[in-house]
C-alpha cells in the first residue's frame, strides 16, 4: 500500500528525508521511520555472510 502525507507533516517533526516507511510496531500499533525494513533485513543477511564467509571472501580478494 503506498500513499502520500502532506508535505508540512515531516517538516513539522524536523524529518529530512526523501521516504517514510509504516510498520507494524510490537505493541500493535504503527511506527513512520525513514528506514527501509527491507533493506535493514539484507544489511543484516550481508553482514552475517561477510562474517560467516570472512575466509574465502579475503581468498577471493588476493
Amino acid at each position: 500500500m503506498r500513499g502520500s502525507l502532506p508535505t508540512s507533516l515531516p517538516k513539522a517533526f524536523g524529518i529530512k528525508c526523501d521516504a517514510l516507511y509504516l510498520t507494524g510496531a510490537p505493541d500493535d500499533g504503527y511506527r513512520l521511520t525513514p528506514y527501509d525494513p527491507d533493506c535493514a533485513h539484507q544489511l543484516a543477511l550481508a553482514e552475517e555472510i561477510r562474517h560467516d564467509d570472512r575466509e574465502v571472501l579475503r581468498a577471493r580478494a588476493k
